[in-house]
């Protein structure tokens, strides 16, 4: 996913951080019009109906979204996101934490900034804990695309040093993403 993009951006919605205080709170009415919203901006045939008029008025061929757009499967997590209060909460958050210290940003195994709009996981409750070479601990969830989600001691034990209790994983097979939250014992 676009670092970017999070849950809120994707459904076309203002995150807590830029929401004036005397703004109301996001209501279900609100969330379920953008969300259907969202969902005729991503789905494929809207989308490709879309290019197909732009191409015939340009006399070109059919273009691709030039910002990449969004896919329905990141539309329904979004929406799945705000729907949940436990996620949304754990979502605003980190929104709100980075906005007033950037540079304390959560960091993926590899680096890559934490960005707001993808699954939240408890490391203990949705992975399995899986010894492998040398020794060593891994945390493997199995992902839809037949792939495997996995969470190294290393990523957990650099995650630790910076003072955070969350790390970022991708599926090795897809480009699926999210979080894994994890206690320090």
């Amino acid at each position: 996913m676009d670092p970017s993009k999070n849950a809120y951006s994707i459904l076309g919605l203002a995150p807590p951080s830029s929401r004036p205080s005397s703004s109301p709170a996001l209501d279900s009415h609100t969330l379920k019009r953008a969300y259907r919203a969202a969902l005729l901006r991503a789905h494929p045939d809207k989308h490709s109906a879309r290019e197909k008029r732009g191409a015939k008025e340009e006399g070109e061929g059919l273009k691709k979204d030039k910002d990449g757009g969004v896919t329905v499967d990141q539309v329904k997590s979004a929406f799945a996101i705000l729907s949940c209060s436990t996620q949304r909460a754990a979502l605003d958050a980190r929104i709100l934490a980075s906005a007033a210290a950037p540079t304390a940003a959560t960091t993926s195994e590899d680096g890559a900034p934490l960005v707001g709009g993808e699954e939240v996981f408890d490391l203990e409750e949705d992975f399995e804990e899986v010894e492998v070479e040398g020794g060593r601990v891994e945390w493997r969830r199995g992902c839809r695309c037949g792939d495997v989600w996995r969470v190294g001691e290393e990523g957990l034990e650099g995650a630790v040093g910076r003072g955070e209790r969350e790390v970022r994983v991708e599926c090795g097979g897809c480009s699926l993403g999210g979080w894994v939250g994890f206690g320090v014992g």
